[in-house]
């Protein structure tokens, strides 16, 4: 729409405006349908999907004809000054934002992102072995941050790895030393040490890896970003990847049974799980 009312003031470059504008517009429905698929699954507690979905768009559809109803009585206002529209259209589009922003936060979802997923880890690990106090699902909502942007976080987590990203730049002894770790596991992690301030987890999985299989593996990952912000930790542990590996992976089979009674006994839904994983899938 910023667009659309810009071109008013690039006659020369009219075409191309709305071109890119009708192409954003593209890009925010193929977001929104997605987003809206996410949400339906997660409102329809029944497994009434479909009538959900119907419902959905009835109201939607009552949404867009009061809107029509309310632009055919503004349009002739706004329209006489330039200056009206503009302040109608930011405080309107304000409106819009701050709205969608607070209808987002007040949805509590039982299910794991990677973020909702790590909160609830890291909270465990530091404070939740110790006291017995897990955060529940509420909690671990409120605590997400919708406009989190992982490019600087110095540990990365990749999942769904490929299997060339396993084994990038070892040796074949070192390669078959790696993998006796995960011998009963669906999935491989490889802690991979950029720099002394920059650390990629790679994480690949089995074809028969299922949603609780990644858990785990976000799990161990989780774990070794603990490791690695763990001030007592020797500086040479940090930078030994196969004592990252050996150890995280030992913790995490100790560890795991444990960590998914505590999920359960805050209802969480451990049965899918939405990571951002590639379709990377390795037999070993």
């Amino acid at each position: 729409m910023f667009l659309d009312l810009s071109s008013a003031y690039f006659q020369n470059h009219f075409m191309f405006i709305v071109c890119i504008s009708g192409l954003m517009k593209s890009i925010v429905g193929v977001a929104g349908g997605c987003t809206r698929a996410a949400l339906t699954q997660h409102q329809a507690r029944m497994n009434n999907m479909a009538d959900v979905s119907a419902k959905d768009g009835s109201q939607e559809t009552l949404v867009n004809l009061i809107a029509l109803l309310f632009s055919l009585l503004i349009l002739p206002v706004v329209t006489k000054s330039m200056m009206l529209t503009w302040i109608v259209y930011f405080a309107m589009t304000s409106l819009h934002l701050t709205a969608n922003y607070f209808a987002v936060k007040s949805v509590v979802m039982e299910t794991f992102n990677e973020s909702r997923f790590q909160i609830f880890t890291s909270h465990y690990l530091k404070e939740g072995l110790k006291s017995r106090n897990y955060l529940t699902v509420t909690d671990v909502n409120q605590m997400e941050n919708l406009f989190s942007v992982n490019y600087f976080d110095p540990v990365k987590i990749k999942l769904g790895a490929s299997f060339m990203d396993i084994i990038r730049k070892r040796k074949c002894e070192e390669a078959e030393q790696f993998l006796k770790i995960y011998e009963n596991c669906d999935y491989l992690l490889r802690v991979s040490r950029i720099t002394s301030s920059k650390t990629v987890i790679y994480v690949t999985f089995s074809p028969k890896a299922t949603a609780k299989t990644q858990l785990e593996a976000l799990y161990q990952a989780c774990f070794v970003k603990h490791l690695l912000d763990h001030p007592y930790l020797p500086a040479k542990d940090k930078e030994s990847e196969p004592h990252l590996e050996l150890a995280s992976r030992q913790y995490t089979s100790k560890t795991f049974d444990e960590f998914m009674t505590s999920l359960e006994v805050m209802k969480f839904n451990t049965n899918t799980v939405t990571f951002n994983t590639d379709s990377w899938r390795a037999e070993w």
